[in-house]
């Protein structure tokens, strides 16, 4: 009979972690060693050398917002998952200081329920991504909770902190490039994609910031005694807060407030607590205020250096406009955001349970528009996007699993008093403050490293009892959790390689539709039909159709789109267009009239063509009890074009609005709006509008 030792981890004392456990080979029949093999330890270290790397490549490659660095992530996520389920040494620390049964079934309940929502989804053509996202960040959660402990598990706990920081220098330092170069306004570091020049992100840039600051923090904390370490410590945190300054986000500098003021309490409870640092503190005041006031004053530097430097080509955004909101997106800024919020209430109130799908909210949110173009991605708000999306149980567990990762944060800082726990609390806190008013956890860049920081800040509970009959209990439940999750992790890693190829295919047709060669683009389109994550393929298809007078393969793909997604207003718009090529008045009637209900103010062209649909019908009653409807539609377009309202003037809409004009003309000859001269005068504004953008220095870098 062979006897194994056991750490005792769930005493909160320190000296009580050497006590033992001391049972045999019969009560543990799967244990076969103590320590971890020399391959165990390999892998081990393979995946966390994988999830430093995957690190660099998110932050660095358009903040991590692409497929392909979420498919990468997704697949070494389930990979790590499988490798861990295979290590009988990972096994036995199951046991020793394995999850909380709550905390494991609230991470695995949010996958399986935002699997299920999207199997339900009412825009399933959009989601598999989050799906794969959600999965593949909280099972590498688990990953990091249950490997922290181990003695082999050092990669990630001594290279993650400098890994971030360098990564928060480096991307400040490419943003700079970026915003000294390239005619954007904002500071965005990384986080923008050169391909497009509407896709640049600096709330997610400074999101990412709230993040990395006191992570740099830390490490000044770390070299405090090495003046010159010190002293470049500091000045790359100046440069980071100068960035922070530069990307005009109001909310992230509230938040970044909220996080000095977290960090204060938390230092003065250790204070309160007469521990050595806080009783050091009042002696190096002098030291601390210098220390300051060398940030604060450098970072100043920093930024009227660089908005100097970009004064030579570009305009510089004023900071008074932005701080009283009478910047270009002042007023849409809060108006919007109010909307988002009300809009996803309503909606989640109409679908509570599975709610209307992952990323849904683009689709389903433009039936509810208040103003042109107020549309976007999410509702600004996490657990509101949750709610909508997913639905209301989907957005308690959410929120139930932050609650145990802040509250197990916080119990470790009580415990231990470290200056690392209380600054990731920190960098925790900035994150959830500011996704309540921008959601950009879909950005791997801000999500990975959360999820690393909430790994390492989890600490278990007592999992062990000194009873055998329990361990042994214990033992067999936690090896069938495990098996769920490795069973979990094969679905969504076969999923992932099926519609990773489905993607490469497609992505093959959207590049041959780019350089015009229909034909081409429609054979890829067609070869990747069995894909689930099919996004606007079948749009393309049904267009490119059209232009080929394929009218009834056309309505094929257009049907093949609705039954994925009946929520879109574009493709009503397209049905009807081609219900007007076909001469089906009565149809293009009924699609343009859906459409025009669900997507009124995102297209001029919408309102258009239902005059047109309604005016070859001769439907006489329709066009005047819709009078006031339409003419409100239309001034509502004028007005935006007037102010250029997410830069509408740079779009087809001005055009659409002149030719929308002559229709209403004839369908109201009696009506006392000027429609010719409305339409005429923002027709006007919108090339002047383009004038100025035309005129604009060219951009350096591309």
């Amino acid at each position: 009979m062979r006897v194994y030792q056991f750490r005792h981890v769930g005493t909160r004392r320190e000296n009580d972690s050497k006590a033992t456990l001391i049972v045999t080979s019969s009560t543990f029949p799967s244990v076969r060693c103590l320590y971890c093999t020399p391959m165990e330890k390999r892998w081990i270290q393979f995946g966390e050398w994988s999830v430093l790397l995957l690190l660099v490549l998110s932050v660095l490659w358009k903040g991590g917002k692409g497929l392909e660095t979420l498919w990468l992530v997704a697949m070494v996520s389930f990979l790590l998952t499988l490798l861990t389920w295979r290590m009988p040494f990972v096994r036995r620390q199951m046991v020793q200081q394995g999850l909380s049964a709550s905390m494991w079934l609230t991470g695995i309940l949010l996958i399986l329920w935002t699997c299920l929502s999207f199997v339900t989804s009412q825009t399933r053509n959009y989601g598999l991504d989050e799906v794969m996202r959600t999965a593949s960040l909280l099972l590498l959660f688990l990953w990091v909770v249950r490997l922290k402990k181990t003695g082999d598990f050092t990669v990630l706990l001594r290279y993650f902190v400098p890994v971030m920081a360098g990564l928060a220098v480096l991307s400040s330092c490419i943003g700079m490039f970026v915003y000294t170069l390239q005619p954007v306004n904002r500071f965005v570091g990384t986080f923008f994609d050169p391909r497009f020049h509407t896709d640049y992100w600096p709330n997610a840039w400074a999101q990412f910031l709230l993040l990395t600051w006191p992570l740099v923090l830390l490490i000044a904390l770390d070299v405090v005694k090495h003046r010159y370490r010190l002293m470049l410590v500091l000045s790359a945190l100046s440069l980071i807060v100068s960035a922070l300054l530069l990307s005009y986000s109001r909310g992230a500098l509230i938040a970044c407030i909220g996080q000095i003021v977290f960090l204060a309490g938390l230092l003065i409870l250790k204070t309160v607590r007469g521990k050595e640092w806080g009783r050091g503190l009042s002696r190096n005041m002098r030291s601390i205020g210098l220390s300051l006031f060398f940030v604060f004053a450098l970072s100043g530097i920093f930024f009227v250096a660089i908005n100097a430097i970009r004064s030579v080509q570009f305009d510089v955004q004023s900071v008074a406009e932005k701080a009283t909101f009478t910047a270009a997106e002042g007023r849409s800024s809060v108006s919007e955001r109010s909307q988002f919020w009300n809009q996803a209430l309503s909606l989640s109130a109409m679908r509570p349970l599975l709610g209307w799908g992952p990323y849904s909210f683009r689709f389903v949110q433009t039936g509810s528009m208040y103003d042109v173009l107020a549309t976007s991605d999410h509702p600004h708000n996490v657990l509101l996007k949750y709610s909508m999306e997913r639905g209301i149980f989907a957005s308690l567990l959410l929120l139930l699993l932050s609650g145990f990762i802040a509250h197990a944060g916080i119990m470790l800082y009580v415990r231990r008093w470290k200056n690392s726990t209380a600054l990731f609390l920190t960098s925790l806190a900035g994150v959830a403050a500011h996704n309540m008013i921008d959601f950009n956890l879909q950005f791997l860049g801000i999500a990975l490293p959360v999820v690393v920081i909430a790994g390492l800040l989890y600490e278990c509970p007592d999992t062990v009892s000194m009873q055998t009959r329990y361990i042994t209990g214990v033992l067999y439940v936690r090896r069938a959790l495990m098996h769920t999750e490795t069973l979990l992790s094969i679905l969504l890693l076969i999923v992932l390689l099926w519609e990773g190829s489905q993607l490469g295919i497609s992505s093959l047709g959207r590049h041959a539709e780019a350089a015009g060669r229909s034909q081409e683009a429609l054979h890829w389109y067609r070869k990747a039909e069995h894909t689930l994550f099919s996004r606007d393929m079948y749009l393309s298809m049904a267009r490119l159709l059209i232009d080929m007078r394929a009218y009834g393969q056309a309505q094929g793909a257009l049907r093949t789109y609705g039954s994925l997604n009946g929520e879109d207003a574009r493709a009503w718009k397209l049905q009807g267009e081609l219900a007007l090529r076909m001469g089906q008045g009565a149809k293009a009637v009924t699609s343009l009239a859906q459409a025009y209900e669900r997507g009124r103010f995102t297209n001029a062209s919408i309102l258009r063509l239902y005059v047109v649909s309604l005016m070859q019908r001769q439907d006489d009653a329709t066009l005047e009890s819709r009078q006031a409807d339409f003419e409100d539609t239309f001034l509502r377009f004028a007005e935006a074009i007037e102010e250029n309202a997410h830069y509408i003037a740079l779009s087809r809409n001005p055009e659409e609005l002149l030719s929308l004009s002559q229709l209403l003309i004839s369908a109201y000859p009696q009506s006392a709006v000027p429609f010719a001269a409305i339409a005429g005068n923002a027709l006007d504004h919108a090339r002047e509008e383009r004038m100025k953008y035309a005129s604009r220095p060219p951009g350096i870098l591309w």
